[in-house]
């Protein structure tokens, strides 16, 4: 259980704590004000406008939406090929279990223009902006694994108390970490690339840069947070970026110690 904890405690640290250095206002520069976001509160509109009047493709193991010729078909054929390798290989390591809200249906990919978060739903659907996708660091494995992990559902509508229910009763460095380190094991089962979005390098590569991301100003804040409940308040604000990060190339680790990845 130490181990455990330490591989766990290990990603989520990386993670949230790299872009406090970049988020750092520069010199002389008005500090900004947090607000606050949620990033599925839309995805009501972008189920209807993709179904409505985007592009589906669908495969054994997963369904794949993009806006209108965002993606040459061939590209899109080659994405949906990958993710049901990956989804596939997920399956394989996350297994069955009774807990899950998410069964044996088709993972739902809507891929859609807009900027928000990657995120996952709890019900089979999982968000990517297109952004993500043309850069070449969309988590689509690591949002899978959220849904494979989950044991409750977003609702189709948004509930403005449930993050704050869900932060305060959960511990996010365990959740995350989960499913990045599941994530990574199935792209490398399945032979298919995951994004990274914080340029973490990958299982391998989280332990040496939560070393150096926790030198970093919002270090010692995120620190808090490994082995206790909820998270830092500014990842559900306009100063995620600051400490997301680091937070998790430190979940990262700890779970690649967990399950004796090299």
């Amino acid at each position: 259980m130490a181990l455990l904890s330490l591989s766990l405690a290990s990603l989520f640290l990386t993670t949230v704590v790299v872009a406090g250095a970049q988020a750092q206002p520069a010199t002389g520069s008005a500090p900004q004000v947090a607000t606050p976001i949620d990033w599925s509160a839309d995805d009501a509109g972008r189920v209807t406008e993709l179904t409505a009047r985007g592009e589906r493709r669908e495969g054994a193991r997963v369904v794949l939406f993009t806006p209108p010729g965002a993606l040459p078909d061939a590209e899109e054929m080659a994405l949906l090929e990958r993710l049901g390798k990956g989804v596939g290989a997920l399956r394989e390591v996350v297994g069955r279990h009774p807990w899950q809200v998410v069964g044996d249906q088709k993972i739902t990919y809507y891929i859609s223009a807009d900027r928000f978060v990657s995120h996952a739903s709890g019900r089979a659907a999982v968000f990517i902006p297109l952004v993500r996708v043309q850069d070449g660091r969309a988590p689509f494995l690591h949002e899978a694994g959220h849904e494979l992990l989950a044991t409750f559902s977003r609702p189709a509508t948004p509930d403005p108390g449930q993050r704050d229910r869900v932060r305060s009763s959960r511990p996010l460095w365990l959740g995350e970490g989960l499913a990045d380190v599941v994530a990574q094991t199935a792209a490398t089962r399945a032979g298919v690339p995951e994004g990274d979005v914080f340029e973490i390098g990958g299982l391998a590569g989280a332990d040496a840069a939560c070393r150096e991301r926790l030198k970093g100003p919002r270090g010692a804040e995120v620190l808090t947070f490994i082995g206790a409940l909820g998270a830092p308040a500014a990842l559900f604000t306009t100063e995620r970026e600051a400490v997301a990060g680091a937070s998790m190339e430190t979940i990262r680790g700890d779970w690649r110690k967990a399950i004796g990845a090299p």
